[in-house]
């Protein structure tokens, strides 16, 4: 009886001691396989800004000249991007204008844009000037009938889905500029109106405009 409690006994600790070589080995290896992620995540910040240029420009020459057409197209359509930023960062002068779209059609487009001489851009304001914002509102008709509106740095494009006799637009013009200028295109027998604290003018079809924002 003694034997078997000893054998029984050695049979434990054997068994106690393969675990813990076991528990120590795949700690081993855990603790390995972080060294090895930290010593890459040191590798890739050591690798400088200008290795990182010449690889992308490596990558660039490779490109064909369809491709290359196609990776700087954006530059030629965001041609106003650097003076939006500058505005952006610079200008702290918000002036507000309300734009009113009357008698637009069923499924009707309507298009505005900031001339690109323009030091202005669209803006909803400045959250610590307390000003109000964007909005959309309609006092003619019972349902606002717009399906799509975009407004970014320069353009505004609505499209509706019903006709409307009226849609108001509230916002701001971003601009040490007294005056600012652009273009509108409507369909047919529509028109719209903008207006400034001091200023107000009406145009249709395709058009320019100018407007003290003063």
């Amino acid at each position: 009886m003694a034997a078997n409690n000893k054998d029984e006994k050695d049979k434990e600790s054997d068994k106690s001691t393969t675990e813990e070589k076991s528990l120590k080995k795949d700690t081993s290896k855990r603790n390995q396989s972080k060294t090895a992620s930290e010593v890459d995540v040191v590798e890739v910040i050591e690798t400088s800004e200008d290795e990182i240029n010449a690889a992308i420009e490596q990558d660039r020459q490779e490109l064909t000249p369809e491709q290359q057409r196609h990776l700087f197209s954006h530059e030629i359509i965001n041609s106003d991007n650097v003076l939006n930023n500058e505005l952006y960062s610079s200008v702290k002068s918000y002036k507000q204008v309300s734009i009113t779209f009357s008698n637009l059609r069923e499924n009707s487009k309507v298009f505005i844009s900031l001339r690109s001489d323009q030091e202005a851009i669209w803006s909803e304001g400045d959250e610590s000037n307390r000003l109000v914002g964007l909005s959309l509102s309609t006092t003619k008709d019972a349902v606002l009938s717009v399906s799509s509106f975009l407004v970014n740095a320069r353009e505004i494009l609505i499209q509706t889905y019903d006709l409307c006799s009226e849609i108001k637009v509230q916002l701001y013009v971003l601009t040490d500029q007294s005056f600012v200028k652009g273009r509108v295109d409507l369909p047919p027998q529509a028109s719209v109106t903008f207006q400034s604290l001091n200023d107000r003018t009406t145009v249709s079809g395709l058009s320019s405009f100018a407007i003290d924002v003063d």
